[in-house]
């Protein structure tokens, strides 16, 4: 219905235009830009009423702290369409040389680039390894336990990173391409460990068609994930035409889904699970990267930052304590 109000103020708005005859240009363009404020209004409730949707739906989906863990794919059978249909790059550690590239459509008119696909498995790995991303969530001797969430039939990526990361450990979870008994497994590695430092998830989030679904993926992440751990969340926005346009492809018969969006399309709901100052988007890489974090954790991160900055800053913090003496009293004017 908020949508339908949006589009009726447009059409107002594009009729208004015609119009221009029975007033003169100021007055006509008063009405316009009354018009367009009531739309941007509109568009920010209709933003809002989003926002607060995923952060209720992720809070529901996430659970309570300390409770007890469920079996990590027990709705899974609920999603229509799976990433079975999609999961088709098998990849060899010992051969895997670059990401693969997509040219262009051929026959377009259009000068599209070509495509490096840095969002499948072993590619999207070396990419995180190249940005530092294998790292424990706290410091210790331990190694690095990571966990490819929806990494679907192949081993390529566990067997690159045990090869490629240093001390680092990678295992695969997936509902739809991994047996119940791995996945349990798997699952009971996670819990005896007390979580992992690393979440990967590559792209997943495309190929999931309800927001729901998406969610409860994000949810386990974070569920996962020990305290000052980091979810790598790439995405596959397709190939040109349809590249980063958000129009979404079915196909019914392979059972298979491509939301065509760029990273920033999933942006509001990893914040929803995570929370807006521990996420931010690389959209260059199609990338989100999501830290778990508790608010004492906050807290003392910022502590940290704040005593950095007297220690490094003498000079500028006196100044800014010259400036607060300084300060108007109340009922003062500047």
């Amino acid at each position: 219905a908020s949508l339908v109000a949006v589009g009726t103020i447009t059409a107002a708005i594009v009729l208004a235009c015609k119009k221009i005859t029975k007033k003169t240009e100021a007055e006509e363009f008063e009405v316009l830009l009354s018009q367009l404020a009531k739309v941007d209004k509109e568009a920010q409730r209709i933003s809002r009423e989003r926002s607060t949707t995923l952060s209720d739906l992720a809070l529901a989906l996430k659970g309570g702290a300390g409770e007890e863990m469920k079996p990590w794919f027990e709705n899974a059978s609920s999603q229509t369409i799976s990433s079975a249909a999609t999961n088709t790059i098998d990849v060899a550690a010992d051969t895997w040389t670059a990401p693969p590239t997509y040219g262009p459509p051929e026959g377009h008119h259009l000068p599209f680039p070509s495509v490096v696909d840095n969002t499948e498995g072993i590619g999207a790995a070396a990419h995180v390894l190249s940005i530092g991303g294998f790292r424990a969530a706290s410091s210790g001797s331990e190694p690095v336990f990571i966990v490819d969430l929806g990494g679907g039939q192949f081993d390529g990526v566990p067997q690159w990173i045990a090869k490629h990361g240093g001390n680092a450990a990678c295992l695969v979870a997936d509902p739809f391409q991994r047996s119940t008994e791995h996945n349990v497994a798997v699952q009971k590695r996670v819990e005896t460990n007390g979580g992992c430092d690393v979440v990967l998830s590559v792209s997943v989030l495309n190929v999931i068609p309800d927001v729901k679904h998406r969610l409860a993926h994000l949810a386990l992440a974070h569920q996962i994930l020990k305290p000052g751990g980091r979810l790598y969340a790439f995405v596959w926005s397709g190939c040109y035409p349809e590249r980063g346009s958000g129009v979404q492809v079915v196909d019914a018969v392979r059972g298979a889904f491509q939301s065509n969006e760029w990273a920033t399309g999933h942006l509001p709901e990893v914040k929803a699970v995570f929370g807006d100052d521990n996420t931010f988007v690389d959209a260059n890489a199609n990338l989100i990267v999501a830290e778990k974090n508790s608010l004492i954790s906050v807290r003392a991160r910022r502590f940290q930052l704040h005593s950095n900055y007297l220690a490094h800053n003498h000079l500028l913090t006196r100044k800014a304590s010259m400036l607060v003496q300084s300060w108007p009293r109340a009922g003062s004017r500047l």
